[in-house]
């Protein structure tokens, strides 16, 4: 990013504006607590319009409607959001409306239909009336100390009773009641026509569903008209102000195209690079699918503008993530259909979210063949170990396919999911270590080398004396064995690097704090990293286990609607009238298993990925967003 710095002469500032909107790469600096009428009108129709358009959408919602409205801009956005603020202020008067009447029925119907003028008769002749509700065992208690109460109904433990009486009002201890001045056949009949009332309401609001385009275009005319007013706002004066003050960011590759568009005005400005201290907004750089993951680190935070994007290097871990806690091939194509139909059917907000479900389908597709899972159901078989599957030779591609050992089934996705975790927190520290050395310099980043050299040396020293008889030496992933490789370390070299790395994070950890906190936060540090490191690869053993769940869970329902049409001699019969309810059982189960898949796969990859790897790369993080003024 460049710095922009404009003197501008006060008469141009508009046409100065204008001219950089329609460019559309200046960031201005907005200057804070900067406000106006205009501002304040501008946000307040921004506002509003936003409303309107979600208020709109939650009405199709309600509706459940299979196809969307046909589009409509026959009427100004302006008019759409006015007749929809007096047609939807009318619905919600008719709601509450219908909402009191309704609990007055609830109210009434326990001592059934009568004229409230008839009490107030009574009233003008010296009888008063007063309603009691009564819990049944008080009954009797109450009747002989009261006398005129009389039983009207009795509903659960509750007896509803009238009491007629003269003169001064009795004491009586039990719940008096104050009824609505409405008979209930009169409230009945308003309820009825409220609701009537409602349903043209209604259709009126039905009417304006074809205008969510229009009104989603008009948000955005108002987006910009509220950040060009934002920027009008922060021109800093001087000379009187005759001369206007303007700062701002812009890409580099956009240099040229600014400065020419400037020269054009009476105006002096200055592009330069940032100064110490001056933190330029965020813009990223990625290629087309890094990009895509672009939104789940926001979802997290902005790095610093001088850190790196940490989006490459998670992103094609999390798309591996997501494939394994799902794990079935059957339900990485549905997703992966799903996500080209919407891909093509939709406009270009809504694509990259599209191509992230494609991404995201093929990954559980390929995951599912390795894990061999399709529907749950063993995909690829092995003569030399008959059983059900797909097709009956093949077992060898799915490398993550369960398999039998000498002392029970062995798993290797399971091995597999601390491999990955391993390689993605040394990533970390990696990552870590480079952004230091760019952002601190070459002291910043030994503490980073420090872990690393602990978790090596450490590994290779178990390896080689088998502490706690742990087989580190022979960890190993379908038939590699990746923890022969820590043998190549020899075990003098490993305990050097332990001596090391101790003194190494020792040295150079919280050198921005003095006495006592120092050594306290140093060791406070040195035990969390040591620690967590152990705690966060034994983290993605989360992979493993949710995807054997999936697959169990969904061969239990497999078993049960297979039960239905198999035969004592074990034989399936699929002309058996009771297919009708394997496939019924089928369905519900797999789309309860799929659903359950798709929330972890939407939980905790993203945990791994936020706490396990964007929490070691000990970012400041905080940046502001590049948001360049623009024309919608």
């Amino acid at each position: 990013m460049k710095k922009i710095d404009v003197l501008l002469y006060h008469r141009e500032r508009d046409a100065f504006l204008k001219a950089l909107r329609d460019l559309g790469t200046v960031h201005v600096e907005e200057k804070p607590e900067t406000s106006s009428e205009d501002l304040s009108r501008l946000s307040t129709d921004l506002k509003t319009a936003e409303q309107v358009l979600s208020g709109l959408s939650s009405r199709i919602k309600q509706k459940k409607l299979k196809k969307t409205p046909a589009a409509k801009n026959d009427l100004p956005a302006e008019k759409v959001i006015s007749e929809y603020l007096a047609v939807d202020k009318h619905r919600q008067s008719l709601e509450q409306k219908i909402s009191g009447l309704e609990k007055d029925e609830a109210l009434l119907s326990a001592w059934g239909d009568f004229d409230p003028a008839q009490i107030k008769n009574l009233l003008s002749v010296g009888v008063k009336i007063r309603f009691f509700e009564i819990p049944s065992k008080s009954l009797e208690e109450l009747k002989t100390s009261v006398s005129g109460l009389t039983e009207v109904a009795s509903i659960g433990s509750k007896i509803f009773c009238v009491l007629f009486e003269r003169g001064e009002p009795a004491v009586v201890d039990a719940d008096e009641v104050k009824l609505p001045e409405i008979s209930l056949t009169r409230c009945r009949e308003n309820i009825r026509d409220f609701k009537a009332n409602l349903l043209s309401v209604l259709e009126k609001l039905d009417e304006l569903l074809g205008y969510r385009g229009l009104i989603a275009s008009r948000i955005e005319f108002l987006k910009s008209d509220v950040s060009f007013e934002s920027a009008r706002l922060s021109f800093g004066e001087e000379a009187g102000g005759k001369v206007l003050r303007l700062s701002g960011w812009l890409p580099a590759k956009n240099t040229a195209e600014v400065g020419q568009k400037l020269s054009g005005f009476k105006a002096w400005y200055e592009i330069s690079d940032p100064g110490q201290g001056e933190e330029p907004p965020v813009h990223f750089k990625n290629d087309a699918f890094s990009r895509l993951f672009e939104p789940i680190l926001k979802l997290y935070s902005l790095p610093g503008y001088k850190e790196i994007d940490p989006t490459p290097f998670f992103a094609p871990f999390l798309m591996l993530f997501v494939g394994l806690c799902v794990g079935d091939m059957a339900y990485g194509l549905i997703i992966l259909i799903a996500s080209l139909i919407v891909y093509f059917s939709v406009k270009k907000p809504v694509k990259p979210f599209a191509a992230l479900g494609i991404v995201l389908g093929a990954s559980i597709m390929a995951c599912g063949f390795l894990l061999n899972s399709f529907f749950c159901v063993t995909l690829l078989g092995n003569p030399a170990n008959p059983g059900p599957s797909i097709f009956r030779t093949g077992s060898y591609l799915a490398i993550f396919s369960p398999f039998p050992g000498k002392t029970g089934t062995i798993y290797p996705m399971m091995s597999f999911a601390l491999l990955i975790g391993f390689f993605q927190l040394m990533l970390a520290f990696v990552v870590r270590i480079f952004n230091k050395v760019r952002t601190s310099g070459l002291s910043g980043a030994a503490v980073p080398i420090s872990f690393i050299l602990i978790t090596l040396g450490g590994l290779s020293y178990m390896a080689h004396t088998n502490t706690m008889n742990l087989g580190v030496a022979n960890f190993a992933v379908s038939g590699i064995k990746f923890g022969s490789l820590l043998l190549l370390i020899p075990k003098t070299a490993a305990l050097v690097m332990l001596a090391v790395a101790v003194p190494l994070n020792v040295i150079f950890s919280n050198n921005d704090k003095k006495g006592g906190v120092r050594w306290t936060m140093v060791f406070v540090d040195f035990y969390n990293g040591v620690t967590g490191i152990m705690g966060n690869i034994l983290s993605y053993m989360r992979l493993f286990a949710l995807g054997l769940t999936g697959g169990l869970l969904g061969g239990v329902f497999n078993s049960l609607a297979m039960g239905f049409i198999t035969r004592p001699d074990g034989t399936v019969n699929f002309l058996s009238p009771f297919i009708v309810f394997s496939v019924i059982l089928m369905v519900f189960g797999h789309t309860l298993n799929f659903l359950l898949a798709i929330i972890g796969a939407g939980v905790h990859p993203l945990r791994l990925t936020f706490v396990e790897f964007l929490q070691n790369l000990d970012y400041s993080w905080g940046g502001k967003p590049y948001k360049p003024l623009k024309k919608a």
